[in-house]
């Protein structure tokens, strides 16, 4: 991914690669370390949504270069369609 890389692009991207065009939208989440005592190291999550939430990413990252890369979490939601409903995959039925 480059800087500048949009966060719109970043998601359609992760979601083609899926294969989930249409059926699922992603949040995205990244956690760094915000202190080490010891053996002890605390984390912080921030949601990234939006093009300046991932600016902060990078600016933390060229920053502090010593910390290890900050972990990217996403999460999956059903794409909710205009009737209300979900437009999930069907499930084979059991017979």
């Amino acid at each position: 991914m480059k800087p500048s890389t949009s966060f719109t692009e970043f998601q359609d991207t992760i979601i083609q690669k899926l294969g989930l065009q249409g059926m699922k939208r992603v949040k995205l989440f990244y956690r760094i370390s915000i202190s080490v005592l010891r053996d002890d190291v605390k984390y912080d999550s921030f949601v990234i949504g939006s093009d300046e939430d991932l600016k902060v990413l990078f600016h933390y990252r060229r920053q502090f270069r010593e910390v290890r890369t900050p972990k990217l979490l996403a999460k999956f939601v059903d794409v909710v369609s205009s009737s209300g409903g979900s437009n999930r995959i069907p499930l084979p039925s059991a017979t």
